[in-house]
């Protein structure tokens, strides 16, 4: 990632995206989740040159307005918050260091049926959200990426209205709790294997 498109991104969604990687950790599972030093220019160990848009990976919408400072989504402290299962499912796949979104902006909802039943009864507002999607990543990538949906109604509003734009293939959501946190991450290494043809490192 160049440094200046790095702050040009920052400077226009910093506040509602950012980026698949954490700072990792041999501790409790959750630990270092909240650690945005890692995106910090100033320091000396920050992951810019790492992060990349040609694959970018898509959530629904923003459960809890708990974001303190830019690329604070998906970077949750929060003790409810599920973000550290996902920082384990991506590591050592080819969509750490991706760029991270959800559809929906400014739209807190825990439950995406909640959501779902708002969009049906205003169809205008997925128009509004899409639209400005589609300007976000023609903005944020140099090319058409490829695209991870995390969770059956972003996948369903990613295909109703950019199939025929990317290519888009769907993650269960993290937050979801029948799988345990290693047979997620074996799934999700299953699915972006045959997606990106890449073998997962070993353990």
């Amino acid at each position: 990632m160049d440094y200046g498109k790095f702050i040009k991104i920052r400077e226009m969604y910093g506040d509602c995206a950012s980026w698949a990687t954490w700072q990792t950790s041999d501790q409790a599972p959750k630990a270092g989740i909240a650690d945005l030093s890692i995106f910090d220019p100033t320091n000396r160990n920050n992951v810019i040159s790492t992060l990349k848009t040609d694959v970018i990976l898509v959530g629904l919408n923003i459960s809890r307005a708990d974001i303190g400072e830019s690329w604070g989504n998906f970077h949750s402290a929060n003790p409810r918050g599920t973000d550290y299962k996902l920082r384990h499912a991506l590591l050592g796949t080819p969509l750490w260091g991706c760029y991270l979104t959800d559809i929906l902006k400014d739209y807190e909802e825990v439950k995406s049926s909640s959501v779902e039943k708002d969009l049906r009864s205003n169809p205008n507002l997925e128009k509004l959200h899409t639209k400005n999607f589609k300007v976000e990543v023609d903005f944020v990538c140099d090319a058409a990426p490829v695209i991870f949906s995390l969770g059956n109604a972003a996948d369903t509003i990613l295909r109703r209205n950019f199939s025929n734009y990317y290519r888009i293939h769907k993650l269960r959501h993290y937050a979801q709790t029948s799988l345990s946190l290693e047979q997620y991450k074996i799934e999700c290494e299953e699915i972006i294997s045959d997606a990106l043809k890449f073998k997962p490192e070993k353990k």
